[in-house]
């Protein structure tokens, strides 16, 4: 079971935050497309994570045939819950995103429970866990912050007048700006 959680997972994290952009995600909140597109992404992220291991191991194949497109199904019904709640909430907030992300968990074990094993050599294996790892530290800790920092706007420069602060930080560039130096930082680990 440990080798097809690693696996789904992997995929998991790939689709949710290396294959979605932001673009994509503003899509899926506002069109039944942008929603098609990112469950096609989570099916595709996961066959081709599980493909190597079917391979070595083709007596699961066809058990994943069936669990891959439903496991993908399951993921937009809860991203499809999850902006429901937003639309009412009024956005994006820490607790629609954290709650996202367990129920997808939720998923992914009870597909590696009820799914075959995945047969995964030593070094694959700490391939998998490192890159979930990095993905997870990196890319959803991104968003971690960003929805923290909006729940806690920081304060304007005292030097700055309120209009010119607000213009700074609401420039795309900024933005993007902070988001890299935010990843860089957290690949980078500890500063001792």
């Amino acid at each position: 079971m440990i080798g097809a959680l690693a696996t789904l997972l992997l995929g998991h994290v790939l689709a949710d935050f290396v294959f979605q952009s932001r673009r994509l995600a503003e899509a899926k909140r506002q069109q039944h497309r942008g929603l098609l597109t990112h469950i096609a992404i989570v099916a595709l992220s996961h066959a081709a994570c599980l493909a190597p291991s079917t391979i070595l191991e083709p007596r699961g194949a066809a058990h994943w045939l069936w669990l891959v497109p439903a496991l993908a199904v399951v993921h937009g019904l809860i991203d499809a819950a999850k902006i429901a709640i937003e639309r009412r909430v009024g956005g994006e907030r820490l607790s629609t995103f954290l709650g996202n992300q367990a129920m997808h968990a939720v998923t992914l074990f009870a597909a590696a429970a009820i799914g075959p094993s995945v047969r995964v050599p030593p070094l694959l294996f700490d391939v998998i866990v490192l890159t979930i790892a990095f993905v997870l530290v990196t890319i959803a800790g991104s968003a971690v912050v960003r929805l923290v920092l909006a729940r806690h706007p920081l304060p304007a420069n005292a030097k700055d007048d309120d209009a010119n602060a607000n213009e700074d930080r609401s420039r795309p560039d900024a933005i993007r700006m902070g988001h890299t130096i935010g990843i860089l930082e957290r690949s980078l680990g500890p500063a001792n």
